[in-house]
């Protein structure tokens, strides 16, 4: 199959590919990423609660996601698009190495709250990543372009959720316990409960 008849199976119009690309890139390691932290999250969350626990996690997760998404909204109203990616990525980051240091530090077994902040956090790494993304590509294309490539945009985030959960169960160790998922993150757990 020629590369233009692939182009244009995938509905790529001449001149779009390069700014589908460097929208579909960065969307996919975004998702991989969050496929890996979301596997953390939840076995971390679960070596320390029960699964009884885990809709107490849905019901803050929605608060959360809603306080965060509006104070999202308000703080870049007025900003530029360049200004308010940087922004949440550097909130994103600065969350996740938070929460890493305080995982790798002990802190979710001394302080149980931060394994209970994990889901949540979780799903509002998610959340701002899709507000960011969406909104950046709503700028980049127009509406008759929208409906045919954000299908094709989003499909990429859920390819990476597929490959990360079929690397996730190669990244351990034999020797250690199949339900010990989190055991580079979480040392002093020696299996999930």
């Amino acid at each position: 199959m020629s590369r233009r008849r692939f182009l244009s199976w995938l509905g790529l119009e001449p001149g779009e590919a390069p700014i589908v690309l460097r929208l579909a890139v960065p969307y996919f390691f975004l998702g991989l990423a969050i496929s890996f932290f979301e596997t953390a999250a939840f076995a971390i969350f679960l070596a320390e609660f029960s699964a009884q626990t885990l809709p107490y996690i849905y019901v803050l997760n929605a608060v959360v996601i809603v306080i965060i998404t509006l104070l999202f909204l308000r703080l870049t109203q007025q900003a530029t698009l360049s200004l308010r990616i940087t922004g949440v990525l550097g909130f994103l980051i600065t969350l996740v190495l938070v929460l890493w240091l305080g995982v790798r530090g002990g802190l979710a077994v001394t302080l149980p709250i931060v394994a209970f902040i994990l889901p949540v956090a979780n799903e509002t790494i998610k959340a701002l990543i899709k507000s960011s993304y969406w909104g950046a590509a709503i700028r980049v294309f127009d509406l008759r372009q929208g409906k045919r490539l954000f299908g094709l945009l989003g499909s990429g985030r859920w390819v990476a959720f597929m490959i990360g959960g079929l690397i996730t169960p190669w990244s351990w160790p034999a020797s250690a316990p199949r339900a010990s998922c989190c055991w580079r993150l979480y040392p002093s757990v020696q299996h999930c409960r």
